[in-house]
This record gives structure tokens, C-alpha cells and sequence, in this order.
């Protein structure tokens, strides 16, 4: 019986888009002091789901058909480079100097 692995983790990845959205929403029009904290909870969030993902997708490997295969590898790939530069982008800002007005 094959399963739809694929549809499951094409799902998964609405919860991380949604993810990226409030990540862009919270970059853009929080306020300062408040800005670092809740990008690196929505980046710890996106990188938990990622991670739930590749793990699922290692644990179903050798019940997927290939091509569906090679569809969720690349779209975990990418998930990844999404989260390193998520984290990237949080440190550099909780780094950046505080502007007081």
C-alpha cells in the first residue's frame, strides 16, 4: 500500500510558509525592543517544523516512490537553507545597536 507522503509533506510546508510570512510581518512593523524576541521564537518555530519534516521524510525514505522521493528531498533542502538563513538574519539583527527616539 503506498501512502501520500508527498501530499503530507506539501501540507507541512502551508504551516511554513505561514511561518515565513509572520517572520517578514514581525521583521517589518514590530517595534524594536520587541522585534529580536519574537524573531528568534518564530525562527525556533520554523526550525522545529523543518526539523519534524527531514525526520518524517528519513523515516518514509523507502516507502516513497522515487520521483516522489526526490521532490521531498529537494523540498526539505530548501527548507533548510530557508531556516540557516532565517537564524543568519536574527543574529545579525539582535546584534544591530538599539536606535532609541
Amino acid at each position: 500500500m503506498q501512502g501520500a507522503f508527498l501530499t503530507i509533506t506539501i501540507g507541512s510546508q502551508f504551516f511554513l510558509l505561514m511561518g515565513y510570512l509572520f517572520y517578514l510581518l514581525f521583521r517589518t512593523y514590530a517595534a524594536s525592543e520587541d522585534r529580536v524576541s519574537l524573531l528568534k521564537w518564530i525562527a525556533g518555530l520554523i526550525g522545529v517544523i523543518t526539523l519534524g519534516l527531514v525526520v518524517s521524510i528519513a523515516l518514509v525514505a523507502s516507502r516513497m516512490v522515487s520521483r516522489d522521493l526526490v521532490v521531498a528531498i529537494a523540498i526539505s533542502i530548501v527548507d533548510i537553507v530557508g531556516v540557516y538563513l532565517l537564524i543568519d538574519d536574527t543574529r545579525r539583527i539582535s546584534q544591530e545597536p538599539l536606535l532609541v527616539k
